[in-house]
This record gives structure tokens, sequence and C-alpha cells, in this order.
């Protein structure tokens, strides 16, 4: 063997996973669009790699391959690979839906999840080694499980997949859940089954209503959620658009938002990112499920496609390094290296403002501009670049950038984009770290983990030029109260969580008739929590809020709170309180409810409270308590409390909202595990829960109405009876 043949030998990758590893932060390589076909329009593939698209999501349907128990036909997706392959495309398959050959809807009984598990043994054998992320299921959090979402249910599949994986081909890529947004209940309950384990990354859908760079806390929040498990596993964008007709968008706003998607991504650290959707799923003017697309339906190409397609070709090659530090926050500069060159990507996301970008470039010389808009620059001072930022980013590049300024940029580290500091890792130990990047602000904010506040600290790289890279100082231990307000004979009381134990002297603020009080506070050392009893204060229906403030060596940490009560007589007689109860669900399923008023129930003197006797027979069923009429709610409120007498019969509890669209969201709290009373909250700011009706968006439009105040499910249609109570329904703004 030759010397030359040698040395390729030695240069092939050790491994699959290093030949067809997950996509680093270098454009144009973690890019990739949705897809809804297996056989192609002639050229469609070429088109999509054309605009530096790298990777297709597509769904990998069980009942479309298993049509005959135990015979499987993946003809078709060998079809579509064998295009992608052409193209040099990578897939990202979505093992998914259900197969009525063993049951109606999702697999979750032990027999239906070994028959799809024995399919995806099957798949994974057939497709080994040709580079696909193989997903487990698409949006299970939401109606993609059937009949209804159960992270439980869909906890047990996923495990039992990642076994057969691991078993069947332990170096393909597996990864999940695939959330509709960033549903944080599921994700923990997932990631507390000892899903990481099986995982290689986390992938979740983004959706929102807002700006694509309000992800950014998401996955900030996400990845902390990882690290607390002892998991490094990266986070994957799986899907996610604007449709051209969602309100407020247009055609052309949706063509500025795609490449900030993948630029806010790469930021955030989702290295791979889909856009959702590959082309319009249908020409209905009026329909929004038709116009996600970065092509028509005829696959002519819109403003998003070329933007994603300008965007790849100025940087392909190049690696998102950090984000550089603007006085306006709306303002985005990012740098990218290959090597020692050095290229920005500037925008801003005011859909107004047009503010002035200032690079300090000393010997910049020569400055070019790489735009589908073809933005000019607004000064030539060779010190200083100015140029006028729009909502679409420009990349911009320095021709004869001064050799040292290259040498700085190019090897800058960038900065941990947040830093928790806690009893273990004090201020002090983090600041010496951060001085490692380079200077430190001559002002530094007084700063504690017990306080509720992040702040954001600038480190300024030495030398010349003056670039700033920011960091997020996240309290370990913050403190946090919640207002219980009175009911019945019972007074409003703060509750103080100090999950540190670490000692403090605080005052407590609020208002009674309009009137400020405060009261002193202490909590001592190793005290986690403490119940501070406010007498004489009511909460009347809607008239006087009551505020409530707390502080902390005079910093408040914790922004004001007002509490109101939901107006409903209660009186001796339920068919008088404006209430109503009922059961839904399945009418085969035999099943019994009883609703009183009563006044004794459990230990707490609440005056009268709504008492539910239940019975369910096996399968799905449900209680409701609702208003006789949905109850209107002004503003964006917070949540939902109320005082809740529980039977720790494991049932599911939820609420149901609807918004000034008619969607119907309904927000879970999670199981009565408890017994007698307890004071709990629903989330009202959070679309990332079941929805349906209405926008079908995923965004809440205020003003919403309260439908449901309690919903109780039968646990995974076990059945059962029992007694609960509920009590003091309070909204918190």
């Amino acid at each position: 063997m030759s010397i030359a043949c040698v040395v390729a030998l030695l240069a092939l990758p050790a491994t699959y996973r290093e030949a067809k590893p997950l996509p680093k932060p270098t454009v144009p390589y973690g890019l990739g669009v949705n897809i809804h076909f297996t056989q192609e329009s002639p050229g469609e593939v070429a088109l999509i790699r054309a605009g530096g698209i790298r990777w297709v999501r597509m769904d990998f349907t069980w009942h479309s391959t298993e049509k005959v128990k135990g015979k499987y036909d993946f003809s078709a997706y060998d079809q579509l690979m064998s295009s992608l392959d052409k193209n040099g495309v990578r897939p990202y398959f979505i093992l998914d839906y259900g197969n009525d050959l063993y049951q109606k809807g999702s697999p979750n009984k032990p027999e239906t999840r070994k028959a799809f598990c024995n399919w995806v043994s099957a798949a994974v054998a057939h497709f080994r080694h040709r580079g696909i992320v193989w997903e487990m299921w698409n949006e299970p959090n939401i109606g993609f499980w059937q009949p209804k979402p159960n992270v439980d249910e869909y906890a047990a599949l996923a495990l039992e997949v990642g076994k057969t994986i691991r078993k069947t081909a332990p170096d393909e890529w597996y990864i999940g859940p695939a959330t509709s947004g960033f549903d944080w209940a599921f994700l923990a309950k997932c990631f507390d089954s000892g899903l990481l384990k099986y995982w290689d990354a986390v992938s979740v859908h983004p959706y929102r209503g807002s700006e694509p760079e309000s992800v950014l806390s998401d996955w900030n929040k996400l990845r902390s959620m990882i690290n607390a498990k002892g998991s490094n596993a990266p986070m994957i964008s799986g899907e996610w658009g604007y449709s051209e007709l969602y309100s407020g968008l247009s055609q052309d706003l949706q063509g500025r938002y795609a490449p900030r998607q993948y630029l806010s991504n790469l930021i955030g650290g989702a290295n791979l990112h889909i856009q959702y959707d590959w082309k319009d799923d249908g020409a209905d003017p009026k329909e929004p499920e038709h116009h996600f697309g970065t092509v028509s339906k005829d696959l002519q190409p819109k403003l998003a496609y070329n933007a994603l397609k300008t965007l790849s070709t100025a940087l392909e090659g190049f690696t998102y390094r950090y984000r550089l530090t603007q006085a306006n926050p709306r303002s985005f500069v990012t740098v990218f290296t290959k090597g020692a060159e050095v290229r920005f990507v500037a925008w801003t996301s005011s859909p107004t403002e047009k503010p002035i970008l200032e690079l300090p470039l000393p010997g910049a010389g020569q400055i070019t501009l790489t735009s589908p808009l073809g933005i000019l620059p607004s000064s030539n001072d060779p010190e200083v670049f100015s140029i006028e930022l729009s909502s679409m980013p420009i990349v911009i590049t320095p021709k004869n950038f001064a050799a040292t300024s290259v040498k700085s940029l190019a090897k800058w580290q960038p900065l941990p984009k947040s830093i928790i500091v806690s009893k273990s890792n004090p201020y002090q130990n983090v600041l010496a770290q951060l001085k490692s990047y380079g200077d430190l602000p001559s002002y530094l904010p007084a700063f504690s983990p017990i306080q509720d506040r992040p702040i954001m600290l600038q480190v300024s790289m030495r030398g010349n030029p003056r670039f700033s890279q920011s960091v997020e100082l996240i309290p370990g231990n913050p403190v946090t109260f919640t207002v219980r307000p009175a009911v019945g004979k019972v007074h409003a009381s703060v509750i103080i969580n100090n999950p540190s134990g670490q000692a403090f002297n605080g005052q407590l603020g609020y208002q009674v008739d309009q009137m400020p009080t405060s009261m002193k506070v202490v909590i001592p050392t190793g005290k986690t929590s403490a119940e501070i009893t406010i007498p004489g204060i009511r909460v009347s229906d809607f008239a006087a809020a009551q505020k409530f403030g707390l502080t902390i060596n005079g910093e408040p940490v914790r922004s004001t709170n007002d509490v109101f009560s939901i107006p409903i007589r209660l009186s001796t007689s339920l068919e008088r309180s404006e209430l109503k109860v009922y059961v839904d669900g399945d009418n085969k399923i035999p099943a019994s409810i009883k609703g009183e008023i009563t006044s004794g129930m459990g230990d707490l003197p609440l005056g009268n409270v709504v008492k539910l006797s239940y019975s369910f027979e096996p399968g799905w069923r449900f209680l409701c308590l609702s208003p006789s009429n949905p109850i209107a709610i002004a503003g964006s409120p917070k949540s939902l409390g109320m005082y809740v007498y529980g039977d720790a019969s494991g049932h599911m509890l939820r609420m149901r909202y609807i918004d000034s669209t008619g969607q119907t969201f309904q927000p879970d709290y999670g199981p009565v595990d408890w017994k007698g009373w307890k004071w709990i909250t629903f989330d009202l700011n959070n679309p990332n829960v079941g929805h349906w009706g209405g926008a079908k968006d995923s965004v809440i439009h205020y003003p919403i109405q309260i439908e449901t105040l309690g919903l109780l499910d039968s646990a995974g249609g076990k059945g059962g009876s029992g007694e609960i109570g509920f009590a003091g329904f309070a909204i918190y703004r």
C-alpha cells in the first residue's frame, strides 16, 4: 500500500457518528425545511439544495409502511432517500402516528408499543448508516397524540423506542420529543422519566406570535433544564415558521423573519433549524395553513427562500461565534468566523425604529454588504463603520481588516450565555471567571443568589477594537412569594419561598383600601419558607386590587402582583350559585357526579365551598365545574388561583379558558396527589398547552373568558370515585 493510501485511510472518520454528525453552528449545515412528499416534483430536491438547505424533515408513518401485520414496505422512502442522496441533503424522519391494524389512536398499550417497536427496528435496520436523524413522534403534547395528549403514555413509548434503536442500530441518531412550543411541564416529565439517557438531542417547535428573537430566553431555560439532569444533549429547533396570513404577518415579514429564525436559533444554541414549511400546502387565500412555505405551491421562490439562500451563500463555511453587545437591545450584531476571516451579521428586531449600528473597525478599508435589500453604508469613516439597520439581516465583510483586529476577533472566546450565581458558586468567583475573557465594567452592580431578577453583565475585549459581549447572571436560589386572598374566615396570607435557606431581613408592602402599609419580614438561616398572615384584608369583586411587594435590603425581588376574586356568588344551593357541574367524555362509560355547597369540608374555615362527589367507570370520562356563563377577564392575567380539597385520587386536574378568537386553551395543574386543602394556580400566559378551535395558532388573543374552573380527568382512564372541593377562586395579574 502506498504512503498516500495510508494517509487517506488515517483521514477517514473513526465512526459513523463522526462521518454523519449532528450539525455544528456552521452555515448552512444546520439549515433545513419540512416537506410533505416522498416523490418529488421534477427538480424539487435540487431547488431545496440550491437554497442553501441541507436537511429535510418528513413524517415516516407507521400506517403507510405496515399495511399487513409484520410486513414492511419502505419503497416510498427508498425513493425519497435516492433523491436526497443525489442532491446532498440529509433526512430527518419522524417515527409517528398510529396503525389501525393494532389499535385506534396512539400506541398506549403494551402489545401496541411492542408492534410499534418492531416496526421501528425494521426501519432503522433498513436505513442504517444513511445519515438519518430519527425523531420520536410529532408534537405529542397537543392533538397529534390520540385520543388526547398524555405525557406518561408518550414517555413509555419513547423509552421503548430508545431501547429498540440502541439494540438494533446503537449508533443511529435518536431525538425527541418535538413538542409544540416550549411545553415546560411536558419536557420536565420526559426528562424525569429518563429519556435523556436515550435521546441524542432534545427537539422542540418554537412557534410563537412574537418576533423570532423572543426565543432566546426559552433556549436558555431549556439548556438549564437539560443540564440540571446531568446531560449536555444538544437542542434542536425541529419545526418553526410563520404563516403569511397570521394576524400582523405578510409575505414580506415572513421573508424577513426566516433568516432571523435561523440566526436566533444559532445564538440560542440550537444548531439544527427546520423551517416550516418548504412550500405552501394549498392556494386558499384565507387558510393560514396553506401559506407557511418558503416557496409557493408551484415552487416559485418567495422572499423567505431568497433571504435564506442569500444568507447561506454569504456565510457558507462560516461558524457562529458570539453576539456583540449593542446599546439598543433590539440591535443584533453577530460574529461569524472561518479561520482568520471575520464576518458580521446585523439586523434589528424592531418593527418601526431604524437604529444606527456603529462598529469600531480600525483600518477596515473596503466594506462589502450582502443583503437582499442592497442596503449601503451611511458613513465612510475608516475608524467607525456606520449603517442603518433593517429588519432583514445584513452580512458585513471587512475586506482589508487590520491583522491585529482579525486575530483578536477570530480568537476571542464566546462567553457563557448565562452563569448561575449560588452559595456554591458565589458572585466573586463568577467575576474572577469572567475576567479571563476580558475587562469588566468599572461599576459592578450588587448581586445576591437570593434576589429574584437576573442581571446582564458586559465583558469587553482587551485591546483595540473595543467590542463587548454580555452574559446573564442568574440567581441560583431566588426568593419568591405567592399571595393567597382571604376566603371565608381565612385571612389573606403571603407564602414566602426561600429555597437557599439563607437568612434575610426584608419588608413586605401592601395596600388596604388604597392605603400603603408594610411589615417587617425576618427569615432565619435554615428556614426555607414562611407564611405571613395579613388580617383584615378582603379582596372584593374586581373593585380594589390588593398590591403586594417584597423587598430585601431595599431591593425588590418580585414585581407587584394584583389579586382579584372571581365574582361568583355561592349560596346554599348550587343551582343559585352561578355554577354548574356535569360529566363529559365518552357517554358510553357510566359515571355520576353530585355537587353541593357546604361549609363543612376539611379543617379550614373557608365558608361556603363547592363539594363534588364523583364516580367513574374505566374509560375516557371527566367532570367539569363551570360558571353558567363564561367569565370575562380583562387584560392579560397571569394565573388562576383557588383552594382545592384533594382526595389523593391521582386524577388529573385541569381548567379551560377561551380567547377572543374562540380558541380554547386547557392548562394542566397535574395529578391530585394530596389530601386536604391546598392552594393551587393555573398558568394563563402559556400558549403551549392543549388548544383547539378559533384561530388555531397557539397564540393567546386577549381578553379571555374562563370556561371551566376545574376539570377532573380520570387518570389513564382507570376510573374510580372520591370527593373534591373548590373555594376562593382568584385571578393574578
